[in-house]
């Protein structure tokens, strides 16, 4: 027979607060991250802009309007940065929470 039990509270939290850990600041930096390319190439583009490239130079100025917009909101409520730190201070609370409390 197999012993099945039903889901514990404070492990469901654990998990969670671990799972939140873990992965909003990944993902707040992932986000950081993947706005440093295109801004990169429009300041390469701005800086090597020959006749002839008005499609590259197209293409950077979008990329890099849409990573600079991105950036400029990364402290706002449903900002990557605020996110990330929010989504963190969770786990951290989750996680602080499930610890056992020894009586004497």
């Amino acid at each position: 027979m197999s012993d099945v039990r039903g889901i514990d509270g404070r492990r469901l939290a654990m998990v969670t607060g671990l799972t939140l850990l873990l992965v909003s600041p990944a993902l707040a930096l992932g986000q950081w991250y993947s706005t440093r390319g295109p801004l990169q190439t429009l300041a390469w583009y701005e800086q090597h802009r020959a006749p002839g490239d008005s499609a590259g130079y197209a293409s950077a100025l979008y990329h890099g309007g849409h990573a600079q917009a991105t950036h400029a909101t990364r402290w706002s409520l449903t900002g990557y940065a605020t996110l990330g730190v929010a989504g963190t201070l969770v786990g951290l609370v989750l996680l602080l929470g499930t610890r056992q409390r020894r009586t004497a």
